[in-house]
């Protein structure tokens, strides 16, 4: 009932039927209670019942009840009349019963059809009421799949009385797998679903794409929550509280199929692949990039660059990665580019052999090879020719006079004169100077972004005070978490935002940093991701957050 329930909540009032027995048995009485909720009960009319093939009406009762609760710190009253109507099954079966009917206010309201069976014995007569009063599915798109498939995994709240507030008791660690948030509610928001014949108040709590890195039966890490919902008692103003653990059900990861393809690169999915020169002319000594674009749907962020080797007259370095995808509840979807920097010390067109890479195909269960022809490179000789606004190297002195004697002339001789040698001497050396670091820095990925390492952190030290200034948490968070990725991006050259957090520890520590120091950076990583992303956020010391901030990227830097 998720569309026509979050339209009730809008409007104050809530119309749900469902049984008193998931089962029934033929010629016995069989009770379906259709109830309605408000904050004003008056004028609300009784239920239309509908038209139910092979069951006969036999009576109904209507009890009402009132609930006071607190929530955000307004007072609020909830008005609960529950109609229950009585039916004799006459025929043995499964039935569906069809909408229960509701005008008010010149809108009609229905509540969910659900589905009953009706047996011949008393033994085949279950009670509805077997599930717990208030519990955490936890609900897989897959039980079955491979080694790197993604799995939407979703945590549902199911509650039978109102719920009023939630607060994360317990955030597990996802150590095998690789996580990526889907969706967590920005504020507390209910639905009403009739699960198993029953009706509960829902909340989606979070969905996750999971990537298992390992095989063998996994069980899906189980979160906690402390929730609190209306006690029912008049007196009782706050609500009682439960402490409430997802279910953790097991995954069956399989893993890729052998022999492993040579070329194949880590890819599980549907993928593409193109190559392309973001320019296709040089000049010697001129560097190009050449890109190679993978696009799909899958564990994109997992795909390694493949190897393309340098050839007499082209000498080609280590790719720089970027990936442009977001999680969906379909998976991982978008692209990942690899720019390969080639620099060619001779003129000609260049043409590299053709390369394969080779993915996993889940849906086809084998690998598919995708074949790539790189396009031509022309590269010609000699430096580029002088463009508007641009002076080349020694025609901006087109003449100097000689035969000057200057024992002679020398008081003759302006000022300016030996100042415009001086410049015209510097000049040069300084353009040289410039022209190797900016071929450094071509080349050289790793010193190019430690390069811009100190901008970005000051940058993003000003925004972090902003935003305390602003006393706004949550792009305080936000900006304090792209800041540590960025650190480490910049200042170790490499992918932090495709890293797990275990994947930036051990990074940490292989560069040898005290133990200490590397908990300090994590912990700081980790506060942050789990105060964004969960439902319910506890305000946050801003002030200290700052400072230690600073002393751990002084200590690492």
């Amino acid at each position: 009932m998720s569309g026509i329930g979050s339209l009730l909540l809008l409007i104050s009032l809530n119309f749900y039927a469902s049984p008193r027995y998931t089962t029934g048995v033929v010629n016995e009485p069989f009770s379906i209670d259709v109830t309605v909720e408000s904050e004003h009960m008056k004028d609300i009319p009784e239920p239309v019942q509908p038209s139910i093939p092979n069951f006969s009406f036999v009576g109904k009762s209507v009890s009402t009840s009132t609930s006071i609760s607190i929530v955000n710190g307004k007072m609020k009253s909830t008005y609960t009349r529950t109609y229950t109507y009585t039916y004799i099954p006459q025929k043995k079966g499964t039935f569906t019963i069809p909408p229960f009917k509701l005008s008010y206010k010149g809108k009609i309201y229905k509540t969910e059809p659900f589905t009953v069976h009706i047996g011949e014995g008393k033994s085949e007569r279950e009670p509805a009421q077997t599930l717990s009063p208030i519990f955490i599915r936890t609900i897989v798109s897959r039980k079955k799949v491979y080694r790197g498939e993604g799995i939407l995994v979703e945590y549902k709240l199911y509650s039978r009385k109102p719920i009023t507030g939630i607060s994360p008791s317990n955030s597990p660690e996802y150590d095998k797998f690789w996580k990526e948030d889907v969706y967590t509610p920005k504020t507390l928001s209910t639905d009403i679903e009739v699960y198993r014949g029953i009706r509960f108040y829902t909340i989606t709590l979070k969905k996750l794409l999971l990537y298992p890195l390992e095989t063998g039966s996994i069980k899906i890490p189980a979160p906690g929550y402390n929730v609190q919902v209306e006690s029912g008692d008049f007196f009782d103003f706050f609500g009682k509280t439960y402490s409430v653990k997802a279910e953790s059900p097991v995954i069956n990861v399989m893993p890729l199929p052998e022999p492993v393809p040579d070329d194949f690169t880590g890819g599980v999915g549907e993928f593409t692949v193109k190559a392309y020169f973001e320019k296709d002319t040089v000049m010697t000594g001129e560097g190009a990039n050449l890109v190679l674009e993978m696009k799909g749907k899958g564990n994109i962020r997992f795909i390694t660059a493949p190897e393309i080797r340098s050839t007499p007259g082209i000498h080609i370095y280590s790719p720089e990665e970027e990936v442009k995808a977001k999680p969906t509840e379909t998976g991982d979807q978008g692209r990942k580019l690899f720019k390969y920097l080639m620099v060619c010390t001779s003129p000609g067109i260049k043409t590299l052999k053709p390369i394969s890479i080779s993915y996993f195909s889940p849906s086809k269960r084998t690998y598919v090879k995708l074949k790539l022809n790189i396009p031509p490179l022309v590269v010609y000789g000699g430096t580029r020719q002088e463009k508007k606004g641009e002076k080349i190297k020694g025609t901006d002195i087109a003449y100097i006079k000689t035969g000057v004697n200057m024992e002679k002339n020398f008081r003759l001789i302006p000022v300016w004169v030996p100042v415009l040698l001086i410049f015209f001497t510097i000049l040069p050396l300084g353009m040289v100077l410039y022209d190797i670091e900016r071929r450094k820095s071509e080349r050289d990925i790793g010193y190019a972004r430690l390069k811009k390492l100190p901008g970005i952190t000051k940058k993003a030290f000003r925004e972090l005070k902003n935003a305390m200034l602003k006393k706004d948490e949550e792009e305080f968070l936000k900006v304090l978490h792209k800041l540590l990725l960025d650190f480490i991006k910049y200042r170790f050259n490499v992918e932090a935002y495709g890293m797990t957090v275990e994947e930036i520890q051990s990074t940490l520590r292989a560069k040898g940093f005290e133990e200490a120091l590397v908990e300090r950076f994590i912990n700081l990583i980790r506060l942050c991701e789990e105060r964004r992303f969960t439902p319910v956020k506890e305000g946050i010391d801003m002030d200290w957050l700052y400072r230690e901030t600073r002393e751990v990227i002084n200590g690492i830097a």
